[in-house]
């Protein structure tokens, strides 16, 4: 039992010691993305606040395109989900005057047309819709720069000069070239 234990043991650790290292796809020289995390060749790491200008340097537009794009969209969605959470707290706030305003005139029915009510209700339906919105702005921006990893490697990591026939003329005559 005790063997089982101490291999058991090592087995826990050394699964623990390899998850720190980067990405095995990482060390071939291609851009990968773990979590919010990039990173190029075995000593190039950095987070999504550098990656624009990475891209910049490594002169690729369309991934450049795309990861703006879906930064932007992510940083909208971060703004409504922030907004909604501050549209709960003034809703709960307003819930709790009112429900005060209550208690002191002695009313036991739930009159609607009070303006606290009105005003919590609303805040309450503004901050549902604001955070329910988020949702999809955070998934579909974060998707967008993680996937524009691959625009990167397929598109401007592979792109090279390719070579083209032409017709050259030269005070020997005219002669077919290959440029590349």
């Amino acid at each position: 039992m005790k063997r089982l234990f101490i291999i058991l043991t090592a087995a826990l650790m050394t699964v623990a010691a390899t998850a720190q290292e980067q990405p095995a796809a990482a060390k071939a020289n291609q851009l990968v993305c773990s979590g919010n995390t990039y990173y190029y060749g075995a000593n190039e790491v950095m987070k999504k606040t550098q990656m624009l200008d990475w891209y910049a340097r490594h002169n690729c537009q369309q991934a450049y395109d795309q990861f703006a794009k879906g930064l932007k969209l992510s940083n909208a969605g971060w703004v409504c989900f922030g907004l909604g959470l501050g549209m709960d707290v003034a809703a709960i706030g307003t819930a709790v005057a009112y429900i005060n305003s209550a208690k002191t005139g002695g009313s036991q029915a739930i009159p609607t047309g009070n303006p606290l009510y009105i005003t919590a209700m609303c805040l309450g339906a503004g901050a549902l819709v604001l955070e329910i919105a988020s949702i999809p702005m955070l998934a579909v921006g974060y998707s967008q720069m993680h996937s524009s990893v691959d625009v990167y490697n397929v598109v401007c990591k592979t792109a090279s000069a390719r070579p083209y026939w032409t017709l050259q003329a030269s005070s020997n005559g005219l002669g077919l070239a290959m440029k590349f």
